[in-house]
């Protein structure tokens, strides 16, 4: 077969602030083909891309390589890469055949790629009663960092207050519901009203508000104290949750979205942690998802929590893009706010 474009999307730029779709992130449908019938396998698969995972974290691999983080620096010139779902076209690879469909946890954002088991490559079985790209959010990464941070750190006892931010995010929506499950009070932020009346309609929060318009301090002061509270926001909510939380509460670090596009700017002092932390005795986790997992909890997530999705039990949003042309406006969207729960790109048919 004579060679086709592998559409791609290339980071062409460290950025200082929020990226820039066609100068930090460029789209680019012809650069680069592939022979689909002869191209070298090394003993893997050669792969469609169907799916492709944006998540905040992915901000901070779009940094000079010195900097040492927890998730590997993308290399400037080249495909961005995240969690891609797959199909197989052709394998060398007796676990992997033509039509299944796999998951690579750093894929090439391009629309053909070649995988080994050294990559990470893992065969994925359809869930029931949802869609396949379930496996880039509530049934992937994001499920498990909600499920085993919250089984970890969260020692949820019915008849506590959670405080979770970004509640209407996918680790946010699906720590609110599985606190809500465990016969917890759960109030979520969140920094749109179409977002707050998701989570107090269908997720049935006890408490939902915008940040943007109603103070985090005095919904905590009027619907406090808290418990818990699961932060994925860094800056003055974390500060402003060291005021209203009880004595043993528990912190959970999952993430700190206000300060990813800071660039040089200064990032948010936190002025509440030595004398808040000390005096209520709190236990405060940080965590890299990959640093608590282990096969109990693997097991758990399979067996206790997979159920709660395929069952309705667990809820979930997707804002779905269509095309390779409109990842880049899709990543920076994400930062504004614009989407609900998991934000994922179908680049090809299932």
């Amino acid at each position: 077969m004579t060679p086709i474009p592998n559409s791609r999307i290339i980071y062409k730029a460290v950025p200082k602030g929020f990226p820039v779709p066609g100068e930090h992130l460029v789209y680019e449908s012809n650069s680069a083909s592939i022979d689909i019938d002869n191209a070298r396998l090394h003993g893997g698969a050669l792969v469609r891309t169907v799916y492709i995972s944006l998540d905040p974290y992915l901000r901070g691999t779009m940094r000079d390589p010195s900097i040492q983080s927890y998730a590997a620096a993308n290399q400037v010139g080249e495909p961005m890469k995240s969690r891609t779902i797959c199909k197989v076209i052709r394998s060398e690879d007796p676990d992997f055949n033509p039509g299944d469909y796999v998951l690579a946890p750093n894929g090439d954002w391009s629309l053909h790629a070649v995988f080994t088991k050294a990559d990470g490559l893992t065969k994925l079985q359809k869930p029931a009663n949802v869609s396949l790209s379930t496996y880039a959010g509530v049934l992937g990464m994001p499920g498990l960092t909600a499920f085993l941070s919250l089984r970890a750190f969260g020692r949820m006892k019915a008849g506590e207050t959670l405080f979770v931010s970004t509640a209407a995010g996918v680790v946010g929506s699906i720590v609110a519901q599985l606190a809500k499950l465990a016969g917890l009070k759960v109030i979520g932020s969140t920094g749109d009203d179409r977002k707050v009346e998701w989570l107090k309609e269908e997720l049935k929060l006890d408490v939902a508000f915008n940040y943007k318009t109603t103070k985090v301090a005095d919904v905590l002061k009027e619907h406090g104290p808290i418990d818990i509270y699961y932060d994925n926001v860094g800056g003055e909510t974390l500060d402003v949750a060291f005021e209203h939380i009880n004595k043993h509460g528990r912190i959970i670090l999952c993430g700190f979205v206000t300060e990813y596009n800071k660039g040089e700017r200064s990032s948010y002092g936190v002025k509440n942690l030595s004398s808040k932390a000390v005096s209520k005795t709190l236990s405060i986790n940080g965590f890299v998802i990959w640093d608590i997992v282990d096969k109990e909890g693997l097991d758990a997530f399979q067996e206790e929590y997979r159920p709660l999705v395929e069952q309705g039990q667990i809820k979930y949003q997707e804002t779905r893009y269509q095309g390779f042309e409109i990842i880049p406006e899709a990543f920076l969207a994400m930062f504004n706010g614009e989407n609900l729960g998991k934000t994922v790109v179908a680049v090809s048919e299932e």
